[in-house]
């Protein structure tokens, strides 16, 4: 996966289901980050401390398959009182992400909410607020709101409780719309500049600088809304179907039902997730407490 958390460059070639090619990406001269205020909140797909688990962690690209649907499952084994906000949250994220397609021949992730686990691709699970020291010792403070997934990571999406105050549920649907953006193998905006920093492996960046991106930390709350810039970067990302972008491999996943994780089908990664859910992969959210 890359960092490639921001808007992406021109790809300069249409989609081929023929073939993988080389992509005629070109790397930013200089890379366009920016870190926006730290100090308002945080998404936990990418916590500092385990950032060699989310997009290029592996130094690889992480990418759906062309045309992939995402079906998600909203849980209701736990803290069912939300779940009503959930679910609606859930298909205005959905809706949202959908509308920016261009249309049936469109090769980006589409999603579609389910009503039973059995045929989901991707669940949403509640849980209470994370208590993760590496997390907690993190630069951006604040409360986590949520946390997602890569294309090559266990498909759970967890909302924490302080995404359901009342300050902050009414921006549920805002929050959903940032962490999906990391389910179509998008980091944060500012990941490369923390990836040298901590001397992990290698990410990337593609497109053009956006400050406002989804990908990005934005507050208030509100200012989380799929921009043109995310559109535009999405759809070249997923225009071909490349071996390689910006000198990094590039693998494509495809979205399986949960229960072969739990078949043996995929490597089962939910009790990494479920034992240390508040320091694996790229998003937390936080919001100022």
């Amino acid at each position: 996966m890359l960092t490639f958390c921001k808007n992406l460059l021109e790809l300069g070639c249409a989609w081929c289901p023929a073939g993988r090619s080389q992509s005629p990406i070109q790397p930013p001269c200089v890379p366009m980050l920016y870190h926006g205020d730290p100090s308002h909140y945080r998404c936990d797909t990418e916590c500092k401390s385990c950032l060699d688990l989310s997009v290029g962690y592996d130094g690889t690209i992480h990418l759906w398959e062309p045309f992939t649907t995402i079906k998600i499952y909203v849980s209701t084994k736990t803290h069912p009182t939300k779940y009503k906000a959930a679910v609606c949250a859930v298909q205005e994220a959905i809706n949202d992400w959908n509308a920016a397609l261009s249309g049936p021949h469109d090769p980006r992730p589409r999603f579609q909410q389910v009503e039973t686990k059995g045929e989901a691709t991707c669940q949403v699970k509640f849980k209470r607020q994370p208590t993760c020291d590496e997390c907690d010792q993190d630069p951006k403070k604040g409360e986590v709101l949520a946390h997602a997934f890569f294309p090559d990571q266990h498909p759970t999406i967890i909302l924490y409780t302080a995404a359901f105050k009342e300050s902050n549920v009414v921006y549920l649907k805002n929050v959903l719309n940032h962490e999906l953006v990391h389910v179509q193998g998008v980091r944060h905006y500012f990941a490369v500049n923390e990836d040298k920093a901590w001397g992990l492996k290698p990410s990337t960046e593609v497109g053009e600088a956006d400050e406002f991106s989804i990908s990005n930390y934005l507050y208030p709350l509100d200012k989380l809304t799929i921009k043109p810039s995310d559109v535009s970067a999405l759809a070249e990302l997923y225009a071909g179907k490349y071996e390689t972008i910006h000198d990094l491999p590039v693998s494509y996943h495809k979205a399986v039902l949960l229960s072969a994780w739990k078949e043996g089908m995929v490597p089962d990664t939910e009790s990494v997730s479920e034992s240390n859910s508040e320091c694996d992969s790229e998003g937390w959210y936080f919001v100022e407490m």
